[in-house]
């Protein structure tokens, strides 16, 4: 029986596809803010109708994981609400149990700069993002998005907060849903979806 390989790119609902490109050593700082080395993988976020955006997924020494929003080295024109969440409002990749990343939205607030919005429901979740696009995550990894006392039995300040949980490592659900939940909204906010 022959193997079909699987395309190196992923639909997240109509309007957005990412796309995994090359991995390179990098050096930074980690999520616990220890200067670090790893390796960062890109993938390219099409946006339709509108410029292409690199994500980064980076592994560090420390152990540490994360995504986001890269800065391109020429930074093409684009609203200042978009600008301004390039390289910022990362977002960590956990290990527990299982894989797990917390569930913040990122909406621009009035000056325009990427307002981190961590107390919300499914239901509030569900309602900025929609559907389609919380599907789009589950075909790509995403096994789970619930409170983090539901998913990983948190009982500290944090169980209310939302996590998404992912199947066996597959890097396209952390980056899915870093996009949809820290970028999306400012698409939206933006006009570019």
């Amino acid at each position: 029986m022959q193997k079909v390989a699987k395309p190196p790119y992923a639909k997240i609902g109509r309007s957005l596809t990412i796309l995994k490109g090359a991995t390179e050593d990098v050096q930074g700082e980690s999520c616990s803010g220890k200067r670090a080395t790893g390796r960062q993988t890109t993938w390219s976020l099409k946006i339709e109708g509108h410029h292409t955006l690199p994500v980064w997924l980076r592994e560090w020494n420390t152990g540490e994981s994360d995504v986001v929003l890269g800065r391109p080295p020429n930074v093409p024109p684009m609203p200042e609400a978009l600008s301004t969440l390039l390289n910022r409002r990362r977002a960590g990749i956990e290990q527990r149990r299982e894989s797990f990343m917390s569930v913040y939205l990122v909406q621009p607030n009035d000056q325009g700069w990427p307002k981190l919005r961590k107390k919300l429901t499914f239901d509030d979740f569900h309602r900025a993002v929609g559907s389609e696009l919380i599907e789009a995550t589950h075909n790509l990894g995403v096994m789970c998005i619930a409170s983090k006392e539901e998913l990983l039995g948190e009982t500290g300040r944090s169980m209310n907060e939302l996590c998404g949980t992912f199947k066996t490592y597959t890097e396209a659900a952390p980056v899915a849903l870093y996009v949809i939940s820290r970028v999306v909204p400012t698409l939206r906010a933006v006009n570019w979806m």
